[in-house]
C-alpha cells in the first residue's frame, strides 16, 4: 500500500558487505502517511494499520532490505518508529512484532537459539583450552586457571609464545593458533555473541553489531553460514582441546550404547 517514496530519513544503515560474492542487499525507506491511505478502501486500511501500523502511529517509516533471489538471504520489510529528532543507527535498533510473537517466531528462535548456544559453548571451550595450554606449556607443578586468565586475543598471544618456545613439541598448538587467525574464528565468535539478534521468523538471519569504536552495522547471512560459523568454532576448539589428553584432569562419562 506503501509506495517507496525516496525521502529523507534520520536513519543511518550501515550493512556489512556480503563476504560470498553475493549482490550487496539494497536498503530502502518510505513514509506511511493517512494521506497515502486515502485511496485504498475501509477494509485495506484496517487491515493494512493491524498488520504495520506502530502501536500509537499513523504515520511511520516503512523499511525494506531488499535481497536478491540468487543471495539465499531473506528480504526484510518492517515499520520504522523514529522518536525524536537525533539520528539513529540501523545496528543499534530495537525489533519488536506488532501483536506479539507468534508460534512462527517460536520455531525460528528454537532452530537460533540452538546454533547461538553451540557457539557460545564452543567459544567457552577455545578459551578453556587456551587457558589449560598456558599452564601446561609454563612448567607449574600446581596450574590455576586465574593465573592465565584473560581475553581471547590475549590468551592467543600468550599461548603462540608459549608454543614457539617449545618449538618442534608445539607444531600442533601452532598449527591450531594459524588455522584460527587465517578463519577469523575470534571475529567469528564475536559476531555471534556480542551482537543483537533479530529472532524473528521472517528477519532473516539478522544481528545488529555495535563496536567498541562507536560504529555499528547490521549483519546479515543465509542460515547456512551461520551453520558453518558454528562449525568453524567448534573445530577450533576440538583441535585445541585435543592436544591436552592425557595431559590434564579429564572426566570421562561412560559409554551410552
Amino acid at each position: 500500500m506503501t509506495e517507496h517514496k525516496r525521502k529523507e530519513s534520520n536513519i543511518r544503515g550501515r550493512l556489512r558487505p556480503p563476504t560470498d560474492g553475493s549482490p550487496h542487499p539494497l536498503l530502502k525507506f518510505g513514509l506511511s502517511t493517512p494521506e497515502d491511505r486515502a485511496r485504498a478502501t475501509a477494509d485495506e486500511v484496517a487491515d493494512f494499520m493491524n498488520k504495520w501500523a506502530p502501536p500509537g502511529s499513523d504515520t511511520w517509516w516503512i523499511m525494506t532490505i531488499e535481497e536478491k533471489p540468487e543471495s539465499g538471504r531473506q528480504t526484510i520489510r518492517a515499520s520504522l518508529n523514529i522518536p525524536g529528532l537525533d539520528s539513529w543507527e540501523l545496528g543499534e535498533a530495537r525489533v519488536s512484532r506488532i501483536g506479539g510473537r507468534n508460534q512462527q517466531d517460536a520455531a525460528f528462535q528454537t532452530w537460533l537459539y540452538a546454533h547461538v548456544g553451540a557457539a557460545a559453548v564452543a567459544g567457552g571451550r577455545i578459551e578453556a583450552a587456551m587457558k589449560r595450554l598456558i599452564l601446561s606449556m609454563s612448567g607449574t607443578l600446581d596450574p590455576a586457571f586465574a593465573d592465565a586468565e584473560d581475553q581471547w586475543a590475549g590468551l592467543e598471544k600468550k599461548l603462540r609464545v608459549a608454543a614457539s618456545a617449545k618449538g618442534e613439541r608445539a607444531t600442533d598448538v601452532i598449527e591450531a593458533l594459524d588455522w584460527g587467525q587465517e578463519n577469523k574464528v575470534r571475529e567469528t565468535r564475536n559476531d555471534i555473541i556480542h551482537a543483537y539478534w533479530w529472532d524473528y521468523a521472517d528477519a532473516g538471519i539478522t544481528r545488529g553489531r555495535v563496536h567498541r569504536d562507536g560504529t555499528s552495522e547490521l549483519i546479515i547471512i543465509t542460515p547456512q553460514q551461520l551453520v558453518d560459523d558454528v562449525d568453524k568454532l567448534q573445530r577450533y576448539a576440538d583441535a585445541l582441546d585435543s592436544v591436552m589428553d592425557h595431559i590434564w584432569l579429564n572426566i570421562y562419562l561412560p559409554r551410552n550404547s
